[in-house]
């Protein structure tokens, strides 16, 4: 079991680049989304498990270039979400995540499971560690601040 802080920087998300399908782009950086492939599930807290999204290629399809003519979050409702105490017991609550519509990116629903489940094995320090780890990460995968 990981003993996890919510201190220091970002660990970091696989990311498709700019321009293109998703499936081109990650091809040429050599990472793929998880989405339709088997998948091993965590046993630790890993941040690297995040797929981020560029926006930009399906804004550009619609004509959306520029500032947005439109404000708004996406928002995503985790129920059930554990972890563990230093002690080792385990804590419950739910998430609910707001990525502003304005985010270059956004990450890719499996790739959110995925990372939330792998905290459910993994030691923080306290509720704050656990939605501030949460808050650094996403927002670091979709380069905007995230509401946790």
């Amino acid at each position: 079991m990981a003993d996890v802080s919510a201190e220091g920087p970002p660990r970091g998300a696989n990311c498709a680049p700019p321009g293109g399908s998703e499936r081109a782009q990650a091809a040429s950086v050599g990472v793929v989304s998880p989405l339709g492939h088997a998948t091993a599930y965590p046993d630790a807290y890993d941040a690297s498990l995040l797929f981020a999204i560029s926006r930009a290629p399906q804004r550009a399809q619609i004509g959306l270039r520029g500032d947005l003519p439109f404000t708004g979050a996406d928002v995503w409702n985790a129920f059930e979400h554990t972890w563990l105490e230093p002690s080792g017991k385990p804590r419950i609550a739910i998430v609910t995540l707001t990525v502003p519509a304005s985010s270059p990116a956004i990450v890719e629903s499996k790739s959110v499971k995925l990372y939330l489940g792998s905290f459910a094995q993994s030691r923080f320090a306290d509720d704050e560690s656990v939605r501030a780890a949460i808050a650094r990460d996403i927002g670091a995968a979709v380069a905007a601040p995230v509401g946790v």
